[in-house]
């Protein structure tokens, strides 16, 4: 090992030790091959996501992050998402040629409670990527693999880490303002707070 990665390896250390004594606690469990998914994650069913290759990049992460022993055999929730790829030209010469593209991938997601049937927690994940268009067809052809490939890559973390949060701190359920707490602005002034009239000489 060089002298560069030991120091990064001592620094990367040095920074987890630091936080957790300021209290951090990680989402995952952690092993010593790495973190690893929660008990509750492991027990997340993925269906099967369309979209051809990239659709396959999705559904590989997301089985390597939620499930890395296997299929659950007693599921808890189902996740099912829904994707949509598009194109977009950034660099446009002045004979019209696009040299450049952004690639853009929005993963749609629900996690379906098996036990109740209803949607537990939905939402949607961004993902977007650019590569160049040259000369050689399968240098443009592996440039736009690769940017299909890091956009997938963005989506998935996104689904998995909303997932990992709503299994860890549970939906976010904001209470209806108490009437009593005196926010009426309708409220009618009492009588007795007017000012009386001050009487002057007859």
């Amino acid at each position: 090992m060089s002298w560069s990665k030991l120091g990064l390896a001592l620094l990367l250390m040095s920074g987890l030790g630091a936080l957790a004594g300021c209290g951090y606690s990680p989402l995952y469990g952690e092993s010593s091959a790495g973190v690893q998914a929660s008990d509750a994650m492991q027990r997340i069913s993925i269906a099967a996501i369309d979209k051809g290759l990239v659709g396959v990049d999705v559904q590989t992460a997301l089985l390597d992050q939620m499930n890395p022993n296997g299929v659950p055999a007693e599921p808890l929730h189902r996740l099912v998402v829904r994707l949509t790829p598009s194109l977009g030209g950034l660099l446009v010469q002045p004979d019209a040629a696009i040299t450049r593209y952004n690639y853009t991938l929005v993963g749609v997601y629900q996690l379906i409670d098996l036990k109740t049937g209803k949607v537990a927690l939905q939402g949607d994940v961004l993902g977007t990527s650019a590569y160049n268009v040259v000369s050689n067809e399968y240098a443009t052809v592996a440039a736009r693999r690769d940017a299909e490939r890091r956009a997938a890559r963005t989506v998935s973390d996104g689904i998995v880490l909303r997932v990992a949060l709503y299994l860890k701190n549970g939906p976010i359920v904001k209470d209806a303002p108490d009437p009593k707490d005196g926010l009426n602005p309708k409220a009618e002034p009492n009588p007795k707070d007017a000012p009386k009239p001050k009487v002057g000489p007859t």
